[in-house]
């Protein structure tokens, strides 16, 4: 009888991490240096989601799914 490989890794030992890129640490640095600051880095976050609904592209899991509730409610 033939097994399959085994893992080496014990059960309790962490995953080994994901090697960042060189623009992952430069935009994390970014981040850090303005939460030092005091700035408030969802700023820019919640003007984009703002200016989405503004034009009315803003879509989302749950409006997705309770305009397809509605259009199956319909159809009954």
């Amino acid at each position: 009888m033939t097994r399959g490989k085994r893992s080496t890794r014990r059960a309790n030992t962490p995953a080994p991490k994901k090697r960042r890129t060189r623009n992952d640490r430069a935009y994390a640095q970014q981040l850090l240096a303005r939460l030092k600051e005091g700035e408030d880095v969802r700023k820019r976050k919640a003007r984009r989601v703002r200016a989405a609904i503004k034009v009315g592209v803003y879509e989302n899991e749950l409006k997705f799914k309770i305009a397809m509730e509605r259009l199956v409610s319909e159809l009954r």
